[in-house]
């Protein structure tokens, strides 16, 4: 802290006290704990930090110091791109979570008969995002066509190396095998629910139920039985889309629990660039169930077993389907 010759802490400049204010009436207006947060504790504490501040990036320190007195892990401030367009460190999208260097799905015929998925996470907040999710989306629906002109009876979708970002070019691309809307919720503070549904050939959120649609483009097998991988590294966006899957008919959930960063965020841009990603709603599956903390697979496994007990899983799935014995 710099200390004026009066004694005194140097006060920020007003460029970045009006900086910090924005920042903090966004988090008090819209984060989901901030109701219950002792501002009259956090608040002086928070402008301790900001002495002698004279840009936006002297503040971060406070910003972030008043999500960390929230008690809430979710919610980051992720710093703008710089001039070189080098990405920030932390960075997220609708339910979002640090994210690595992007990279796209990819995908394989297991034993020529099932159909695997790798789903990493997604980053769409830098200058490229939108394109990106395209990109995901596009790889994805690509992938499932392709595998679909095999005699395929199942398949995997690995969601363990998924740690966030943006939710919706991920389920865009699963669209056949998420079955019929809605595929989720997010609850609102006041436990009003916005739907996950298909509108206008998108996958989105809503606060209006739009009932049964068709997917945006189809499978043969797209009611086959399906398994979905999670691990602790599933966080976020990631567990969105397995929550997405929960609810479908002969689907099932194999591996060991999530991360449990299951809620939802709104990402607002600040004067620099900066984005402020707060947490504000819950989440509940297709059933109306709400996830607080990890998800639990319906089969803990782990290591080298996972592959065994998941490919069997299917098998019988496969078997019973071709015997025309009720699947569970």
């Amino acid at each position: 802290m710099l200390i004026a010759p009066t004694g005194r802490p140097v006060p920020p400049n007003g460029v970045a006290l009006a900086y910090y204010k924005q920042a903090l009436g966004l988090i008090k207006q819209h984060h989901r704990k901030s109701s219950k947060a002792d501002w009259a504790m956090i608040e002086p504490r928070a402008r301790a930090l900001l002495a002698a501040a004279k840009q936006p990036s002297d503040t971060y320190r406070a910003i972030r110091f008043l999500l960390a007195s929230l008690n809430e892990p979710h919610s980051f401030l992720a710093e703008p791109e710089s001039s070189s367009g080098e990405k920030p460190n932390r960075q997220s999208e609708a339910t979002a979570g640090p994210m690595p260097t992007a990279t796209l799905p990819m995908s394989r015929l297991v034993e020529n008969k099932f159909g695997y998925l790798y789903l990493p996470g997604l980053n769409t907040l830098g200058s490229d995002g939108p394109a990106l999710g395209l990109r995901y989306s596009s790889t994805l629906r690509t992938a499932l066509l392709d595998m679909d002109k095999h005699n395929l009876c199942g398949f995997i979708v690995d969601l363990r190396g998924n740690n966030g970002g943006n939710m919706w070019p991920m389920l865009q691309g699963l669209d056949p095998l998420l079955g019929g809307p809605p595929f989720g919720y997010f609850v609102l503070p006041d436990r009003t629910k916005q739907e996950w549904t298909r509108r206008a050939g998108n996958i989105v959120y809503s606060a209006v139920s739009t009932g049964a649609t068709s997917p945006t483009f189809s499978l043969r097998h797209a009611s086959a039985p399906l398994a979905v991988l999670i691990g602790s590294q599933t966080a976020s966006s990631g567990e969105m889309a397995a929550i997405a899957f929960i609810g479908r008919a002969n689907t099932r959930i194999f591996g060991s629990p999530s991360a449990g960063f299951t809620s939802a965020n709104k990402v607002y841009r600040l004067s620099d660039g900066a984005a402020l990603a707060l947490t504000e709603t819950a989440v509940q599956d297709r059933f109306g169930k709400e996830y607080v903390g990890p998800i639990v697979p319906d089969e803990q496994v782990d290591g080298s077993d996972l592959e065994s007990v998941v490919n069997n899983w299917l098998s019988s799935q496969c078997t019973k389907a071709t015997t025309g014995e009720n699947s569970k």
